[in-house]
């Protein structure tokens, strides 16, 4: 790796997310699924959002006085920059609602420096690996994982072995029908349409008002217990303000 060229970052962005956090402490809840401390490039950067990770998952509020606390409490005040650099955050911030658009360029030079990192094992790898047509099929896993940019790694299969996993599912559904069962909505034209539902599949129901989807999530739930399942109904009430009202 050439140490004479920076690695990508956006120090601006980096900030800016933080920022933006401070000024609207609701907007971290946008990023909070996809942006991990770890993509930050700054060091303290990475203490102070996974600060905000933490006072976000126990429900507390994200403004200065109990992020300073945060801080305080934890030791990590000082290698977070201290008072003066959490209290720049907000200086000059463009707009608090951009908060998406900046996550978005830390997570793509999170994954530029990441394809270094893994250009650079895999040529030191390279030179002494005995068995390049094992080097090879790991690193596509590992690329595959990086563009994917997902926590677990995904490993590339070749074709036999896709095919014998498939084969082994059909064998087990056919030996385990119960374990394959699927709910049924109780109306012949519309289980036909939509192949009935598979466990652990999400289905989201979209209509206007007063279109029938708590009547056909209730026929659902009704049904799918005639045949074993269990399930949770839940109905939103309407504020008394609401000229309208959504279930």
């Amino acid at each position: 790796m050439d140490d004479a060229k920076p690695l990508p970052h956006s120090l601006e962005a980096e900030r800016a997310v933080l920022g933006a956090a401070l000024l609207n402490p609701e907007a971290i809840i946008k990023v909070l699924p996809t942006l991990r401390a770890s993509h930050f490039f700054l060091p303290q950067n990475r203490i102070l959002y996974r600060t905000m990770e933490t006072l976000s998952a126990t429900g507390k509020p994200i403004d200065e006085v109990v992020f300073l606390t945060a801080l305080q409490t934890s030791g990590e005040l000082e290698a977070a920059g201290g008072a003066g650099y959490l209290s720049s955050l907000t200086d000059g911030l463009p707009r608090a609602t951009n908060i998406e658009h900046y996550a978005g360029i830390i997570l793509a030079k999170a994954r530029s420096r990441d394809l270094l990192y893994f250009a650079d094992r895999l040529q030191s790898r390279a030179w002494d690996e005995p068995e390049p047509e094992k080097l090879a099929e790991e690193a596509i896993g590992e690329l595959l994982n990086i563009a994917s940019n997902q926590p677990n790694a995904i490993r590339a299969r070749d074709w036999q072995q896709i095919s014998k996993s498939a084969v082994e599912q059909l064998v087990s559904a056919k030996l385990n029908p119960e374990k394959a069962a699927r709910m049924f909505f109780g109306i012949p034209d519309l289980d036909e349409m939509v192949s009935d539902l598979r466990r652990k599949e999400l289905c989201l129901i979209v209509a206007p008002t007063s279109n029938g989807k708590t009547l056909l999530a209730s026929q659902l739930a009704t049904n799918a217990a005639r045949t074993g399942f269990k399930g949770l109904f839940s109905a939103r009430r309407c504020r008394p303000s609401s000229s309208r009202c959504g279930r």
